[in-house]
């Protein structure tokens, strides 16, 4: 089996170490597939192929020209999207007249890949691309994907739209055509949890902590509600909890907390949440959706609490329990207020034994879920697409 990956999006950074600012998960990606297919060919744009230390069946077929070949014979496509830009490519407004100027960053990285893609299922309608998109933000929202999608998007939040359009390129194959919009069909397209925030998860676990109480976390839009600055200050802040908070953060936000933030580049994040025994996930730009940091702490051993509005489609915590190890998680980690929060940390820094217990079963449900999600659905999806 031929697989070919690339980015929507970005250039593909291959190195195995992680930069200052995101984690490899590219790289991630890309030995996953490594495992599961006879050869995996790289497409788009890229750098640094020379310190991947990849296995001998990816090939690099990076470059920054169009090469329509370079998706023959390959079974699969797999994209990770990375961006939310509704056209790469200069195709009619559906607002107004006249055509769309995308910007130029995604004429040069994506529009050269989404025609590659749309040329290879013009030659197989019966094909679909294996789209990724393990930010909530970054949802699949082009409208220069031609094909409507047979299969959902693995994604980090479950979202169904019955309305999205795709531009035909002037192709009249019969079909849903848009009645408000020529030229456009209109389709359904899911995004559906598979846990791919799961890929690049990883922590060492310690289970001796201290009660320490430290926040890694960036602050978020100023437009996002609830914004990260007041949750801080009225759940933890307020509550008398002495705590540490690193990220990203404007001198507006440091001083309505009163105190400075030093900023963490993702190198060293596990440096410093490593050294914590309690951590708080919040909402990320004010949505509910999964982010890496919840699996990383579980991963570490650290008492990972979770916000009301974090986690709102409950994918790692249930609220209603399927099993003792999720009661026990739901139970203390799930908390609906900020005097909830105080007493909850309270009673674990009092309980060493509790805590030790909570440690192990955040621990394993990690594992679980890294065995059922994340590469693993990856895998399923590519299983159900070859039957």
């Amino acid at each position: 089996m031929r697989v070919a990956f690339t980015e929507k999006g970005r250039v593909m950074n291959l190195s195995r170490y992680a930069d200052s600012e995101y984690p490899p998960e590219t790289y991630n990606f890309i030995h996953a597939l490594a495992k599961y297919a006879d050869e995996v060919v790289l497409f788009g744009r890229s750098r640094n192929f020379e310190d991947s230390d990849f296995p001998t069946n990816v090939i690099d077929r990076t470059s920054r020209e169009v090469d329509f070949t370079v998706l023959d014979d390959v079974d699969h496509v797999v994209v990770l999207t990375l961006n939310a830009f509704s056209a790469s490519l200069p195709i009619p407004k559906v607002r107004g007249h006249g055509t769309m100027k995308p910007l130029i960053m995604g004429q040069i990285l994506m529009g050269p890949v989404l025609q590659m893609i749309n040329d290879w299922v013009d030659k197989d309608p019966h094909r679909d691309v294996v789209w990724i998109a393990n930010d909530a933000r970054t949802r699949l929202i082009a409208r220069d994907v031609k094909w409507p999608l047979k299969y959902p998007v693995l994604a980090q939040y479950d979202h169904t739209r019955d309305d999205h359009l795709h531009y035909r390129f002037s192709d009249t194959t019969p079909g849903p055509w848009s009645d408000e919009h020529p030229g456009y069909w209109v389709a359904p397209r899911d995004h559906r949890y598979a846990g791919m925030e799961l890929v690049s998860a990883t922590g060492t676990y310690i289970e001796d902590r201290d009660d320490s109480f430290i926040i890694v976390a960036n602050e978020n839009s100023k437009t996002a509600r609830p914004h990260r600055k007041e949750i801080v200050k009225e759940w933890v802040q307020n509550t008398g909890i002495t705590y540490k908070l690193y990220g990203k953060w404007s001198d507006d936000a440091q001083s309505f907390l009163g105190h400075e933030v030093n900023p963490v580049p993702y190198s060293q994040y596990h440096s410093i949440i490593s050294r914590a025994g309690f951590t708080f996930s919040m909402p990320a730009s004010g949505k509910g959706w999964v982010t890496t940091k919840v699996w990383e702490a579980f991963a570490s051993g650290v008492i990972c609490f979770l916000h009301p509005r974090y986690d709102d489609q409950e994918h790692v915590v249930p609220r209603s329990p399927r099993n003792e190890r999720e009661e026990l998680l739901s139970t203390w980690l799930r908390v609906d207020s900020p005097d909830e929060l105080l007493k909850n940390y309270e009673r674990l820094r009092k309980n060493p034994s509790l805590t030790k217990e909570i440690r192990h079963a955040q621990r394993e449900h990690f594992d679980d879920a890294k065995n059922r999600l994340g590469v693993n659905e990856l895998y399923r999806e590519l299983d159900r697409r070859s039957n």
